[in-house]
């Protein structure tokens, strides 16, 4: 970060546990003179269904809204199991396209329309 200069911000997750965390920390590094973090940080976590709770993904995505030149947008990392071939992935990739897809009309109470 001192080699970049001060312009250049990161937001860092915490940790995530667990063995397919794999003690890993998730960060959003940016040009703080060209965009800026709006305020709104989380980590996607899936709601119940019904009153079984909904299996989370193994590395749970973390997500930034950022705002600059008349535009915000929100960031989400991604960061599936690999596992042996592309297959093996799509399962974990698909639910959490259709999470994002879901968002956006999702109630207060996080639950998807």
């Amino acid at each position: 970060m001192a080699s970049l200069g001060e312009q250049w911000q990161v937001i860092v997750s915490d940790v995530t546990e667990g063995a397919a965390g794999n003690g890993e920390r998730l960060a959003f590094l940016y040009d703080s003179s060209r965009i800026r973090p709006s305020g709104l940080v989380g980590e996607v976590v899936l709601p119940p269904i019904g009153d079984a709770p909904a299996r989370q993904f193994a590395r749970t995505p973390y997500t930034a809204s950022i705002a600059g030149a008349g535009v915000q947008f929100t960031l989400a990392t991604v960061h599936v199991l690999w596992g042996k071939d592309e297959t093996e992935r799509l399962p974990e990739i698909t639910a959490f396209a259709q999470w994002m897809h879901d968002w956006p009309c999702a109630p207060t109470n996080g639950t998807p329309t």
